[in-house]
């Protein structure tokens, strides 16, 4: 069983922000639940509300998590069982379980709760790593097995890997979208795998989005925005899929419309690029010297993007 560092306490509540202004706060109400509420918050580096004036706030979406003794197959197989939902919360319930698997299940369930909010307001959660550079975001996205958990382990200072698998995008109310680093969820399912953390509350303005392939020489260059909706669509599904498990096909229908209007929408804002990749090559260069040089930024040396041509 993974370590747990936040209190498992019942009754504890935890809290997460985002860029967007969306505030939730997520309560245990029994032994299990609190065990596995803990687990999310060490993952997911929540805040743990210690002020009863605290809790339950009206401008906050509420997550009531509670368990119960059934087995997997009496629930055909549900991680987790959605009981109620409006606009200011959810409760669910979980099967106690001492399974690995099922519990990473349980992670995921509880934290696409959350990322479904997101993607209620315009957002998405991507299959992408997430990278900042001085205090803005590029996201890196592509197939599994392309090389972006590579690419961020590459980068170099200022650089800063936020995420090397996922990153929910969310939009304010002033039209501008925002990038948070989001778990790796599949470590928590590896033999032997110990999970990790992750500044989920660290949201970057997101600048550009660029897909990964590996080549001989580093190489940078726009993509449409029919083929970048094209390719955030897939990317999209991968972290859709497991609502599969909780939600019937009549449901599923519209998430997968409005995942897709909300991709049209943000490739419409955000620039999007295909990046290749050499084995040796310095590949971060091309993207601050494509996406930030109209910004007036400068690089790790102190050297204004200002005049540098693309030509």
């Amino acid at each position: 069983m993974l370590k747990v560092n936040a209190s498992a306490r019942i009754g504890n509540t935890f809290d997460i922000s985002f860029a967007d202004g969306s505030l939730f706060q997520i309560l245990a109400t029994d032994t299990y639940s609190s065990k596995i509420v803990a687990l999310l918050a060490t993952a997911m580096q929540l805040h743990s509300v210690r002020e009863e004036s605290e809790i339950g706030l009206s401008q906050t979406f509420k997550i009531i998590v509670s368990s119960f003794g059934s087995s997997m197959a009496e629930l055909k197989g549900l991680p987790c069982k959605l009981i109620s939902e409006d606009k200011s919360g959810t409760s669910c319930a979980l099967p106690v379980s001492e399974d690995r698997q099922i519990v990473a299940l349980q992670l995921i369930s509880l934290s696409e709760i959350i990322s479904g909010h997101a993607r209620k307001k315009g957002g998405a959660l991507m299959h992408g790593a997430l990278a900042e550079y001085s205090n803005q975001a590029i996201m890196m996205a592509g197939k599994g097995g392309v090389g972006k958990t590579t690419a961020s382990m590459r980068l170099q200072p200022p650089w800063r890997s936020l995420s090397d698998d996922a990153t929910l995008v969310v939009l304010d109310d002033e039209g501008k979208y925002w990038a948070h680093p989001w778990p790796t969820w599949s470590s928590f399912f590896m033999p032997g795998g110990s999970g990790g953390i992750w500044d989920t509350q660290r949201g970057r303005p997101l600048e550009g989005i660029l897909f990964l392939s590996q080549d001989e020489k580093d190489g940078i260059e726009p993509v449409g925005k029919g083929e970048s909706a094209i390719l955030l669509q897939q990317s999209s599904d991968n972290f859709i899929q497991p609502v599969h498990q909780i939600l019937n096909k009549e449901k599923m229908r519209p998430l997968y419309l409005q995942a897709f209007d909300n991709i049209c929408r943000l490739v419409r804002h955000v620039p999007c690029y295909k990046l290749r990749v050499s084995l040796n090559g310095a590949f971060w260069e091309k993207i601050e010297q494509t996406i930030f040089v109209h910004q007036g930024m400068k690089d790790g040396k102190g050297n204004s993007f200002a005049n540098f041509s693309l030509e």
